[in-house]
């Protein structure tokens, strides 16, 4: 027995999923003491009594000259008596021995079927993993390890405070795992600490777990290391280098790149390495400028160069930042494109490029900090195809690439938001190319309009699963052409539906498209059916406006569009009771779990357990917008309404991360399974198999569901001040 407790605790240790060593000694001394303690006792009972009153009795009765039936006799009920309790004893322990095996039978299944669940996870996964136990120790798979430059029993006797750099991010994951937090989740980009003191670059998923084997907090750690990047980019030959803004996928491709630059940190050739190595540190920067006298560039230095050179003991802290400095520096004039950009950096080898302002002085650069890699294939060709389409045929073959562009994506580790980002800008050029096709058909528009994209598409949130949420408006005319416009945009809004039908856009089935009169309006009768709505003078007003509140203009003149959400803001203004009743829609969304903390399912036809991760997203899309309408902000993505939410203080930090890193887990387990069901040429639908997912992500998702169920909570008592 003690045998088996010590082997257990061994391999739990060596799992990265140890329990506390006195408690496992606690239950090991319980165990034994309960197999232990019956035959004791039944020996001790035996022995008391043959010593205390067999033995006296058997010689008083031969001193007095008794026989043998007079011994039994007096004797036999006594005996009768000890040996039942002994035997009871005895059944006692045998029906509590059974017991006991039995369930180390079942736990020894239970943790092997975890622990291959676990070494199967850990051990094929391309990012790091960290399991730090109750006690605060840590442990790491082999990923960690080499990346850190540790060995396994190194590594296990470190703190997170040893390995966690201290910036704004690090210092927040270090105050998470202190606090033990059981719901919230988070994502951070901060930088490990190697055993040489270097740091690795690193995006942290961080998670509170707790099962009868585990119980602390995972951490899946993303390189986002130069050499890890390179490595990724080898697994597939097609894949090229790509740059998009972070906040989404190629939105900014063809805009300057002046918008995406940083700050610079500026020094002249004479200051000290010492000096700008400290002011680099305290500006959380990685790359520094060195000016000459006219205060043009002469140099670039990064943290490479100080690595390379400095550390390496190449010059010294008190030498000038000209010794290490790179030179010439590449730059490009601030009204660049983006896209010339990046083709600019590829050609020179380059990861940093200097923005110049208009007397060619530095302004800014343009980092890997503000990039990130996508194929070349996923978004730059794609969008280039889809602009030298002319025909719907060559439109449609584009759109087909999508679903390769999406799955590379995924596969490369993209954020959430730049594939929605992709699959968004995807549909919004496919319109923009249709519309200018219409007007080569029905001619030049009678008056100035928008295009309005709605719903997922107007939230830059769609997925491989969508259909058309779309309408027009016109600047109002006089009454005797306002019927003349509402016939030639139903015309070109029609012309548009059909075409992206035809190409892969669903109708929508509520009707919601630019082929419906409901949704081609001048600019008054707009507003007019936002009083309509908001009054509660329309039938159906909630589903209508929760749609119509994502829009955004995708063609047109975008004046229009924005002095209708100004009107939308002035009439909720008005009339705020609105505000409450549309927070109460949030119950019709639930997370799917059910009152015992398990992940609600319901059964296929073939009894498999699924769930809708589609309704499951719903509950924080609604959250945002509602708290967005009030807050007069004009985003309409749904983890940007939330950024700003943090910003104006209306949501915790801690809030806003978990709100965040619950939408984008959500988003990329939708991502991956829509891309599984298409290579295995299944209909596309919004259901998660349990079946396909590990315990990890089980875990993961029922904290998530948590999450949403208290942001539902939370805005029903903003609006409402009641809970349910």
């Amino acid at each position: 027995m003690g045998q088996n407790g010590s082997y257990l605790c061994n391999q739990l240790e060596k799992k990265g999923q140890r329990v506390n060593n006195n408690i496992m000694k606690k239950k090991i001394s319980k165990i034994l003491s309960i197999n232990l303690l019956p035959p004791i006792l039944s020996f001790g009972m035996l022995s008391a009594y043959v010593f205390l009153y067999f033995i006296p009795e058997l010689e008083l009765i031969s001193k007095s000259g008794g026989d043998t039936a007079k011994l039994v006799k007096t004797l036999l009920p006594y005996t009768l008596g000890v040996l039942l309790v002994t035997a009871a004893i005895f059944v006692f322990s045998a029906v509590h021995n059974l017991r006991t095996e039995l369930s180390r039978e079942r736990l020894k299944k239970l943790y092997n079927i975890m622990d291959e669940e676990y070494q199967s996870w850990v051990e094929t996964t391309a990012d790091g993993f960290i399991y730090i136990n109750e006690m605060s120790c840590m442990n790491a798979n082999k990923i960690v390890l080499s990346m850190l430059d540790y060995q396994a029993d190194e590594f296990q006797i470190l703190r997170a405070e040893d390995i966690i750099n201290k910036d704004s991010d690090g210092t927040e994951l270090l105050e998470y795992i202190s606090t033990r937090d059981d719901d919230i989740t988070g994502r951070y980009e901060t930088r490990l600490i190697r055993k040489d003191r270097t740091f690795a670059e690193v995006l942290i998923s961080a998670s509170r777990i707790s099962t009868p084997l585990m119980d602390g907090f995972i951490l899946i750690v993303k390189d986002m290391s130069d050499k890890a990047r390179t490595e990724a980019l080898r697994i597939d030959v097609q894949r090229e280098y790509s740059i998009v803004d972070f906040q989404s996928a190629l939105q900014y491709l063809y805009q300057n790149a002046g918008s995406m630059m940083v700050e610079p940190l500026l020094f002249d050739e004479q200051t000290e390495i010492l000096q700008a190595v400290e002011r680099m540190n305290v500006e959380h920067k990685n790359t520094f400028i060195v000016i000459d006298r006219e205060g043009f560039a002469s140099g670039i230095v990064t943290d490479q160069d100080l690595r390379q050179r400095v550390i390496s003991g190449e010059v010294g802290t008190s030498d000038p930042v000209s010794r290490i400095m790179s030179s010439p520096v590449v730059t490009a004039e601030p009204g660049i494109m983006f896209f010339e950009a990046f083709r600019k950096m590829r050609e020179h080898s380059i990861r940093q490029l200097v923005i110049t302002d208009g007397e060619g002085k530095p302004a800014g650069v343009l980092t890997e900090k503000k990039l990130i890699q996508i194929q070349s294939t996923n978004s730059a060709v794609l969008f280039e195809e889809l602009k030298r389409a002319d025909t719907i045929p060559k439109l449609r073959d584009c759109y087909r690439q999508l679903t390769f562009s999406v799955r590379t994506l995924v596969l490369s580790g993209a954020k959430a938001a730049n594939i929605t980002g992709v699959v968004s800008k995807t549909a919004e050029i496919i319109t923009q190319k249709l519309i200018e096709m219409a007007f080569l058909k029905f001619g030049p528009a009678p008056c100035e309009f928008a295009y309005l994209a709605m719903g997922s598409e107007g939230r830059g949130e769609q997925t491989l699963i969508t259909d058309q949420d779309n309408g027009i408006i016109f600047s109002d005319v006089p009454e005797e052409k306002i019927e003349i416009c509402r016939s030639y945009f139903l015309r070109l809004g029609k012309y548009v539906s059909d075409s992206l039908d035809n190409i892969g856009y669903a109708y929508c089935k509520g009707g919601v498209m630019a082929s419906n009169a409901k949704w081609v309006r001048s600019e008054t009768e707009w507003r007019d059916q936002f009083r309509s709505w908001v009054t509660g003078t329309a039938s159906g007003k909630m589903l209508d406006v929760n749609i119509i509140f994502d829009f955004k203009c995708v063609y047109g003149d975008k004046k229009l569009s924005r002095a209708l959400r100004l009107e939308l803001w002035d009439t909720i203004n008005r009339f705020p009771s609105y505000l409450r009743e549309m927070a109460a829609t949030v119950s019709e969304f639930k997370p799917p779990l059910t009152p015992f903390g398990r992940i609600q399912v319901k059964y296929t036809e073939h009894d498999d357990e699924v769930f809708d991760i589609k309704k499951a997203l719903s509950p924080l899309i609604i959250y945002a917008r509602t708290l967005a309408l009030r807050e007069k902000i004009e985003e309409t993505a749904t983890s940007a309404r939330l950024r700003v939410l943090k910003e104006k203080g209306v949501i915790t930090p801690n809030q806003f991360r978990s709100y965040e890193h619950a939408f984008e887990y959500l988003t990329l387990l939708r991502f991956g399974d829509q891309i599984q069901t298409i290579e295995e040429g299944e209909p596309l639908d919004n259901l998660i198999y349990i079946e396909d997912l590990m315990e990890v992500e089980i875990l993961t998702l029922r904290k998530i569901f948590k999450q949403i169920s208290r942001a539902q909570d939370d805005l029903r008592f903003t609006f409402t001040g009641t809970l349910r």
